[in-house]
Order: structure tokens, then sequence, then C-alpha cells
């Protein structure tokens, strides 16, 4: 088997040198506190979720259009499209060492002619990346040369290996969703993610996500909103989906913003809002999930100086229920919602990122993927992001570095896709040029090959401008997935997995959580932190 390595140049306009050259949080003074979500950043988070939920369920629920504001259109501003230039194939392997400082001394040759033709900076870094597997060999290839005397043995003009998105979000996808809603073996039971899945024949889905990310992607989708149509038919008091709200309606001077924030707080994020009490829901009035209380009695008592008080006195309709067990139906509804939600709310980050939602975001994600297993590799590729963000560069260089993670395809402000999504794309495009080489597959010829790439991209699209060539987008075999949610509207109505009911659970997920941060180990994660917060200078 040949291993060949391949890149691609990304050349985007954005400054920031309005930003203070001097880090956030200086390192010494950065504190456990520091990496974890705090009340202002999930009060930020919960607002822009209201929007996507009140987004969503409006589509099923017509009587809670009056959520919506009038002026809720959003408007896509125009902005600069990104340059992508597909770059040579190198004949090496990333999983060498050696082979690793080739590409970089590869790449500070290419930086330096750059720099050299353009006249610019000669301490002008340049951003790099890749998924976890390259991050990681190339920055263990960069301490090799750390120090080093001569400048361009020293990789001067590399700059940091910038985190990646589209990896992420599908390990998210497949240890966080699939990984714990997913059950392989056993009974299948609706309700469940793999039960409606079977229900809808949705055939093309597959718990290893890279093999059907697009499949997983939408399922998990229409999963989460059915769920969420569900949740909120249960906060209003509504039994169907044409029924008028009768509990919990906007009072005077309480937006709809304020009304569904505390929706958000209850269903979605009960444990990181505090809402976390299963059977005491009838604290407040925004809602009542236990149902098993029997008839009210009001007892009066006199007392010594003549005062009458009146003194409910509620008795249980059934003995059996003086002692409130788990309900881990609802338990696997509110995880559902949890992580779901989390994965929308990531997504429509990427689309149009801003590293003062996404930050927060990622805090959030650490301890989710943590939760699913103490070894995980990504919480600490995020810690790393998050560490490096804060403390080790300076905020003008932490933003030039975020917004490398992302190119902009279309010229909109919500036109944005992870940076290493392109590159999987230049890897396709790259492997069906080497295919067509056929017999010549020699290193030289494949360098020559691939480095004639942005120049046919060129002549390709100058042809179709001339021409008028229109480019279709590519046919969806499925128009839309309305038909789908309300069959899952329907089941997910006679499960009712929001109304609270002692004992029940799913059988092959009986000890399911409300939220997987519930399984992160307070200790463990301070020592975890501490001993990789100083690790991540490169």
């Amino acid at each position: 088997m040949v291993h060949m390595f391949t890149s691609t140049a990304l050349i985007s306009d954005h400054h920031y040198l309005s930003k203070p050259k001097e880090p956030e949080i200086d390192l010494n003074q950065l504190s456990f506190e520091h990496i974890l979500l705090q009340p202002q950043e999930y009060i930020i988070m919960r607002n822009d979720i209201v929007n996507i939920v009140i987004d969503l369920v409006v589509q099923f629920l017509p009587q809670l259009s009056f959520l919506k504001p009038n002026n809720s259109d959003k408007i896509s501003t125009p902005c600069q499209k990104t340059v992508t230039v597909p770059l040579p194939c190198l004949p090496y392997n990333e999983q060498y060492l050696q082979d690793d400082v080739k590409i970089l001394t590869w790449y500070q040759n290419l930086f330096q002619q750059i720099i050299t033709g353009s006249n610019a900076d000669p301490n002008t870094k340049f951003q790099i990346g890749g998924d976890q597997l390259t991050r990681e060999r190339l920055t263990q290839a960069m301490l090799l040369r750390y120090g080093n005397i001569n400048p361009n043995d020293e990789f001067k003009n590399v700059g940091r290996c910038v985190a990646e998105f589209f990896h992420l979000g599908m390990n998210f996808l497949e240890k966080v969703i699939f990984a714990e809603m997913w059950n392989k073996t056993g009974l299948v039971e609706a309700g469940t993610l793999r039960g409606e899945c079977e229900r809808i024949s949705r055939k093309g889905v597959d718990t290893n996500v890279m093999n059907a990310y697009e499949e997983d992607k939408k399922y998990v989708s229409s999963y989460v909103t059915s769920n969420l149509v569900v949740a909120v038919m249960h906060f209003f008091g509504m039994e169907t989906e044409n029924d008028n709200p009768v509990r919990n309606c906007p009072r005077a001077q309480e937006s709809s913003y304020d009304l569904m924030g505390k929706f958000v707080d209850k269903y979605i994020f009960p444990v990181w809002s505090g809402e976390n009490d299963q059977c005491t829901d009838l604290k407040g009035d925004v809602c009542d999930d236990q149902n098993d209380m029997g008839s009210c009695q009001t007892v009066k008592v006199t007392l010594a100086n003549g005062m009458v008080l009146e003194i409910p006195m509620t008795t249980p309709a059934h003995a059996e229920n003086k002692e409130n067990k788990p309900d881990k139906i609802k338990d696997y509804a509110h995880y559902g919602l949890e992580v779901g939600m989390t994965f929308i709310y990531f997504l429509q980050n990427v689309k149009k990122p801003n590293r003062n939602k996404m930050l927060p975001l990622l805090k959030m994600m650490m301890l989710q993927l943590r939760g699913h297993s103490m070894n995980a590799k990504y919480p600490k590729e995020i810690l790393r992001m998050l560490v490096q963000q804060y403390s080790v560069m300076g905020l003008q260089d932490a933003c030039q570095v975020f917004q490398a993670c992302f190119i902009n395809t279309t010229g909109k402000s919500d036109g944005h896709v992870p940076a290493d999504l392109v590159q999987e794309w230049n890897v396709k495009e790259c492997k069906k040029h080497i295919k067509h080489m056929y017999s010549n597959k020699i290193d030289a010829n494949i360098c020559n090959r691939t480095s004639a790439l942005p120049s046919i991209h060129t002549i390709a699209d100058n042809f179709d401008t001339e021409a008028c060539t229109i480019i279709r987008s590519k046919k969806h075999t499925r128009k839309q997935n309305d038909e789908d949610e309300l069959l899952l509207i329907q089941d997910m109505k006679k499960i009712r997995p929001f109304e609270y009911t002692s004992g029940r659970s799913y059988k092959e997920f009986n000890t399911i959580p409300r939220s997987i941060a519930q399984k992160v180990d307070g200790q463990l994660l301070l020592k975890w932190f501490n001993k990789n917060r100083r690790t991540f200078f490169i």
C-alpha cells in the first residue's frame, strides 16, 4: 500500500488588528473554572437554542405561531468566499515522524516563497491543521525542532495546528448519541433511537458514522425534532397538534423568549440549569409531571387566638406510589433532547462561526464526550483548543486561528463549512485523478498530476462561465422529512415520555442518566485538567 499526503491552501481575508495581542487569561491564572460552562455563557447558549426550538416547533404546532416574532426572517449578509488551492500530493506517510519532519520542511519552504513573493512580514505565521492524528503527529514534529538555532529548521513560519470541527461533529454523533442511545443487540423498543429508525425504515443509518454521516445526521435531527415537539406539547398542555395551549401561557410583560427559556431549562438542559429534580415537578407552574396525586381536602384548624387556618391535605391515589422510583423513559427523553439539541446547535455554529458562542459550546461538549469515556481523545483536543485560545495565544492570534478552522463556500455569512471537510473533498478528488493514471503511478508523476489541479479548476470554471453552464445541485433521495417526523411524533405521543410515571424504563436503557454530564467524576476531571493545562504550548 502506498501512502501519500495531500494538502489544501486556504486564502481568506480576515483581520483582527483591533484586538489586543495579550491573552485573555494569563496561563498562570488559568483555573479549572475557566474551562467549565459559566452561568452567563449558558444564558447566551440558551437564548440561541430558544430560537432554534421556536423555528422547529412552529412548523408542526400552528397554534404556537405567536412565539415567533414578526421580524424573525433571517437575512444572510454577503461575505467573502474563501479561496481554496489544492497542493501537490507528497510521497510521505504522516504516521512516521521522519516523514512528518519532511512535510513541515516542505511547508516552511512554501511559506518562505509566499513571503518573498508578497513582501510580507518575515515572521508571518501560517496556520496548519488536519484531523486528530495529523495534528498530533505534526505537533510532535514541531517539538523536535523547537528552539533550533536555524529559524528555518525551527519552522518559524509554521503556526498552530488548529482544531477541526467536521471530525469533532462525527465523533460527538457516534460516541455521545449513537453509542449511548442505540442498542446493537437486545430488544428493539418503540421510542428508542433504534426502534424509531426501524419504524420509519431509515435503512441508510449506520452506527459507524464514518460510513453514513449525512444520513445519520438527518435521522438524528428528525428524531430530536419529534421529541422536541412532544415536549413542547406537554409544556403547554396540548393533547393534539392543533390544540390551543392551556398551560404556561405568556403572562403580561413576559416575552416568548422568557417563556421558552423556562422550557429549555426544564426539558433540554435540566442538569446544566439546576432543574434536575425529576420527581418534584410540582414545585413551580412550569410543568406538572407527577400525576399520581389523589383528591385534595381542606382541614380547618382554629388557633387559640380565634384565627382559622385552612390547610390543604392531599391523599395519594395509590398506596404503592408513596415511594417515587426513577422514570428512565423520561430520563432517556431528556438525555436525547440535551445531546440532540447540542448537536443541532453545533451544526448551526459551524455554518455561522462565532468565537464567543463556540467556545462555551465546546466546554459543554467536552464534558459530554468525557462522560461517555474517561479515555476519549476528543475531550483532550477540546481542552487543547480552550487553553490555547484563552491563555497561550494573544486575542488577536486566537481570533485568526479560530477563523482559520472554517471555509466560506457560498459568499454568505451562514455559508461556512469546516476546513477539514473541504480537505476531505480534496482527498477524494486527488484519489480520482490518481486512479486514472493507471500504470504511471510513480511519486514524481503523482506530484506533477496533482500540482495541475488548481489550473484544471480554473480552466473548468472559466469554461462554465463562458458557456453559461448551470451547475445543478445534487438531488436528494428524500425531498423532505416531514412525513417521517409526523410518524415519530405520533409514536412519542403514545409513549408520553415527559409525563412522570414511577418505575418506567426501557429494557436496554434502565440505567441511562438524565444527562451524560452526571457520569463525569469532578475530582478526576480536576486532576486531568491540572495534568494537561501546561502541555499545549504548541
